[in-house]
């Protein structure tokens, strides 16, 4: 690179205006080569600069060449060397995969060049970029077989040719190029790459020193290591201060230093950083420089995660989107509006109602952005993450089919670009599932599950294949989509996903826990998939998955039959301090259902009655989509209505529960069998002294439970029974008269002459009604005493009255009950009649 202060390495500005120059001269004269030299100087400087149009400068460079008249030595090799500018502009502008192949064919041509006129430099060059465009290529199609290969061929070439040439700072550039390729294979990268830098030191080169390192921070970075990240990033730093570079050059230095100190848990160095890069732009530089440092500072904010960052990181990604379109810079518009809908989702995350405004206007600015790009035809890789950025907003909005136009717009631009087609369709998936379009929605998300097999992409194809499985769910064809949901689980796990494994297992438990197209269900696997579920989400502790399986293990602990252990789990959801609506609902259902299987009516009650609380949290304020819910809204109110019904059940059990009157909650035909017929021979048992083999109190006759205590009786034999006891002291005085031994049970209720009036339930339930009205203890309420005397209006008698008819069933109580009956045993007498 040309010009500069101090040595002038870095001053790209002073090289974009030499250089340009030069190129428009040379080519006035007709001097090839010249402007060969010329444009290599301005494409480099045009890359550190930012500008988006430099592979359109390279390509009109190579034009110039064709259209020369002859082929003469001197236009071969000047082609040649717009050639390896090409390469040059491709490589460093984050290329497609139709843009790799091309710079990779233009390459291989100016390397023949080279190999026939001998010159080793330029050859060696040539092979450098021809191996960095393979590694290129390779992280587009996500294959590390033949373009790696390819790759390493090259890099070992370019140092075979400048290690024959005694070229240092070429062999350096070889072992760059070597360790890019065993990086991307997972070898052994760090020695070729300690290797190339101190060569660089050694050539006294600061600029391919700079490269050196920054290329050492962004792998040790992506391995895990952000201390030696963080230090190569600062010795970049300080070799671009000391050079007297501008912010432009110091942009991924920054960035890689601020990445280090967000792992090293120092948000603050890192925001600090980016503010400091951001004014000297403000200074220095064009309005593109200042646009990326706004984006750092966003994405900074962002992975800082302090409190309110998401506003302040929209505020500094809308002005970087804004300077952007200033100089009309789409693809950088693009990456900022990105930033804007990541921050937007979590603001909506934090707070659902505040945040949708601006969200909605968001991914309004993100479809016509991905519109654009789409109509240039530039930068389609980018229009498509925009396309899956706004889908996923969308979908918190519950608006995902407003992202359609553009999902088939994409479709039809990029129908040959593979890779791209697969993300549009699994794109397009969602929103189908979203609209309830479930056979369209399974047709895009399974071709796109295609699509990234074929290409390698497993992890890509474990999500689609897990909106083939919800949306086969919604269909009803339970079998397949349980085998699509664990083909998805198993691929999530192989790539270390644990979070989308999780939720795929929770999908494999609803659908295993519906009925399938035979009639089917298949408890015992989702039992075992839900518990599996629960611990890894215990394993990463996360709250969100915490209750999620939580309320998945408490169903199927219900379906196994498994009570106990289905109200301990709904016992520990409901410590979690925030639980989300839906799961909670979930869990209090199933918990107050087992609660009742095991007999614990005040327990059931209970969780029904929070559950019922929990119903304006799922009916208003939930803007989950459907597939991440625990359960659907649909259900939801299905739960809701079941929950009424199942307190005002309990309510009647509780009332006349065994513990407080057995004989109340008998079966018909056992109260009917334990009532003496009048006139029966069964009569005359109480003439022997008849006991409850379990309390030990005394029967009235030979009764099949007991009325105090509602234990089943031992029954004796007849004759033994007729025989008189040992204790007996003759004839009762109802034998002697004849009378018949009067019933302990009337009208289906206890006889309050036989069971002590404080322990009647109904007339302990009258009690605490009147004594909540009055404000009083019911134990003070007597049954003599006429309750207006104590303070009872009329309008609270006709509540009184309300409140008992929902107690008491089969009987029609009158709006006047409680004046014409003053009394509560009054009243116990006329509901005894």
């Amino acid at each position: 690179m040309a010009g500069g202060s101090g040595d002038g390495v870095f001053d790209d500005h002073r090289a974009l205006e030499l250089s340009s120059a030069a190129w428009d001269n040379f080519r006035q004269v007709g001097d090839l080569n010249g402007a060969a030299n010329a444009l290599r100087s301005l494409v480099s400087a045009k890359c550190a600069l930012l500008d988006h149009d430099v592979v359109e400068l390279a390509r009109a460079g190579v034009d110039v060449c064709h259209n020369s008249r002859g082929r003469q030595l001197g236009t071969e090799l000047a082609e040649a060397k717009m050639l390896l500018a090409f390469a040059e502009a491709a490589c460093r502008s984050e290329p497609s995969s139709i843009l790799c192949s091309e710079a990779i064919a233009a390459t291989e041509k100016a390397h023949e060049t080279f190999l026939a006129t001998g010159d080793a430099v330029h050859r060696a060059e040539s092979c450098v970029w021809l191996a960095k465009l393979h590694v290129c290529q390779c992280r587009e199609e996500n294959s590390d077989s033949e373009h790696l290969r390819l790759s390493k061929k090259a890099s070992a070439l370019a140092f075979q040719i400048a290690d024959l040439s005694g070229d240092t700072r070429g062999k350096a550039k070889a072992w760059l190029a070597m360790a890019a390729a065993a990086f991307v294979e997972d070898g052994e990268w760090q020695p070729p790459a300690e290797k190339a830098l101190e060569a660089s030191q050694d050539v006294g080169d600061p600029e391919l020193e700079v490269e050196a390192r920054l290329a050492l921070a962004s792998w040790h970075l992506q391995k895990g290591a952000p201390a030696s990240c963080l230090e190569h990033a600062q010795e970049v730093l300080d070799i671009l201060q000391e050079q007297g570079a501008g912010s432009h050059r110091q942009l991924e230095a920054t960035r890689l230093a601020c990445a280090a100190h967000v792992e090293l848990e120092n948000p603050g160095h890192a925001q600090r950083l980016a503010r400091e890069l951001l004014r000297s732009a403000q200074v220095d530089s064009t309005l593109k420089v200042q646009a990326y440092a706004s984006r750092l500072v966003a994405s900074v904010q962002l992975a800082a995660g302090d409190l309110d960052s998401e506003s302040g990181a929209i505020v500094a990604a809308e002005r970087a989107a804004s300077l952007s379109r200033s100089c009309s810079d789409l693809q950088a518009e693009a990456r900022a509006v990105l930033l804007v809908l990541q921050a937007a989702r979590r603001k909506l995350a934090k707070a659902p109602l505040s945040g949708q405004e601006g969200a909605k206007k968001t991914c309004l600015l993100a479809m016509q952005t991905a519109f654009g790009l789409a109509d240039a035809r530039d930068g389609l890789q980018l229009a498509v993450e925009l396309l899956g950025s706004t889908v996923e907003t969308l979908s918190l909005l519950g608006k995902a089919s407003e992202a359609l136009p553009l999902a088939t717009r994409l479709q039809a631009v990029c129908e040959e670009d593979l890779s791209l087609l697969a993300s549009i369709l699994s794109a397009r998936g969602k929103v189908m599932l979203e609209s309830r379009r479930f056979g369209e929605c399974v047709s895009s998300a399974q071709e796109s599950a295609r699509l990234y097999e074929e290409s390698g992409k497993q992890l890509e194809a474990a999500s689609a294949l897990s909106v083939v499985a919800q949306a086969q769910m919604k269909q009803g064809k339970l079998s397949a989509s349980r085998q699509n949901a664990r083909r998805a689980r198993r691929r999530f796990g192989e790539a270390g996903d644990h979070e989308q494994e999780i939720q795929l297992r929770l999908v494999v438990v609803r659908a295993c826990l519906a009925k399938d197209e035979r009639g089917n269900r298949q408890q015992r696997d989702a039992f075992r998939e839900a518990q599996e579920a629960m611990k890894m989400a215990a394993e990463l502790g996360k709250a969100d998955l915490m209750a999620m399986t939580l309320a998945a293990y408490a169903r199927a602990c219900f379906e196994m039959d498994q009570h106990d252990s289905c109200c301990q789990t709904v016992e520990e959801l409901l410590q979690m301090q925030a639980c989300r609506s839906d799961c909670r609902l979930s869990a209090l259902y199933y918990g107050a259902l087992a609660s009742e299987k095991l007999g614990q009516y005040l327990n059931a009650k209970r969780y029904a009655e929070q559950a019922l609380e929990t119903e304006a949290a799922v009916g208003t304020g939930n803007t989950l989509a459907e597939q991440a819910m625990c359960i659907s809204e649909t259900e939801a109110a299905e739960i809701i209505g079941e929950c009424r019904v199942l307190c005002d059940s309990l309510q009647k059990k509780l009332l006349l529960t065994r513990a407080t009157a057995p004989l109340l909650v008998q079966e018909k035909w056992q109260q009917d069998e334990n009532r003496r017929a009048p006139n029966s021979d069964r009569g005359d048992s109480t003439a022997v002294d008849l006991k409850c083999h379990k309390c030990g109190c005394r029967l009235p006759w030979d009764c099949n439970f007991c009325p105090d205590c509602g234990a089943k009786q031992i029954k004796q034999d007849k004759q033994a029974a007729a025989r008189p006891s040992a204790r007996s002291h003759g004839p009762t005085e109802a034998q002697h008269s004849g009378r018949p031994v009067k019933p302990a049970v009337q009208g289906g209720f206890l006889n309050r002459a036989m069971q002590r009036e404080e322990d009647a339930p109904l007339q302990r339930r009258i009690q605490e009604i009147t004594g909540k009205l009055l404000g009083l203890d019911w134990q003070s309420i007597e049954g003599d005493v006429p309750l207006s005397d104590i303070g009872l209006s009329s309008g609270a008698a006709v509540m009184l009255r309300d409140e008992l008819q929902a107690d008491v069933r089969g009987i029609k109580l009158p709006a006047t009950l409680f004046f014409d009956n003053p009394t509560i045993r009054e009243v116990l007498t006329y509901l005894n009649r």
